[in-house]
């Protein structure tokens, strides 16, 4: 039983500073092309650019990048051409530029294989395609 009540002092408040990560970034995706997926009469001299949504870390394209022709075709048909890949960071594109013209009315796939990764937080791309036919 309570004899006595006296006031008392409040309790001192400690403030606890709650630092939360930020949220992540959402994945990488290509959002431009030209030539466009599906494209026909694409032109066989010119460069393919393949554009993303975020900022991408060039070195990782490096052996992730796949070109072929797909489809018939004779048998001793020749494979695409050489080809050289630049990542244009103002631009947040893909370059991909070939020694030679690509084969007339041929259908091309370009791949973008496992390990491509954005530059800032390392989200990976996923892995895409990109099919056109060449014009003559």
């Amino acid at each position: 039983d309570a004899t006595s009540i006296a006031a008392a002092t409040p309790p001192t408040e400690t403030v606890v500073e709650v630092v939360l990560p930020p949220p992540p970034q959402p994945r990488p995706e290509v959002v431009f092309s030209a030539p466009t997926a599906g494209e026909t009469d694409a032109e066989r001299a010119g460069p393919i650019r393949i554009q993303f949504s975020r900022d991408m870390d060039g070195r990782t394209f490096a052996n992730r990048v796949r070109v072929s022709y797909t489809g018939q075709a004779a048998p001793d048909a020749p494979p695409p051409p050489a080809f050289t890949v630049r990542y244009v960071e103002g631009n947040r594109a893909l370059e991909v530029r070939f020694a030679a013209p690509l084969d007339r009315y041929r259908t091309v796939k370009v791949d973008l294989l496992e390990g491509i990764l954005s530059n800032v937080d390392n989200q990976p791309l996923p892995p895409y395609s990109l099919t056109f036919t060449t014009g003559g």
